[in-house]
């Protein structure tokens, strides 16, 4: 079962996206963040970042579309 509560950053090129990328690796462990960068398989490590109850943030560059689509 998917845990409802997940912070989900999308990370646009030139908006201070690294900074906040920092901040979120500061105050979440590694197993509880989940930073996808890569294109290839997208639904399937989006599907396994939302599904796995231990990670409570996404963030890295992906389209917006199938995280609302989740």
């Amino acid at each position: 079962m998917r845990n409802p509560k997940k912070l989900v950053f999308i990370h646009i090129p030139k908006t201070a996206g690294t900074s906040l990328r920092l901040l979120l690796e500061s105050n979440y462990k590694e197993t509880e963040r989940r930073a996808i960068y890569s294109h290839q398989d997208l639904d399937e490590q989006l599907a396994s970042a939302l599904n796995d109850p231990k990670v409570k943030c996404i963030y890295g560059h992906f389209p917006l579309r199938p995280v609302i689509a989740e």
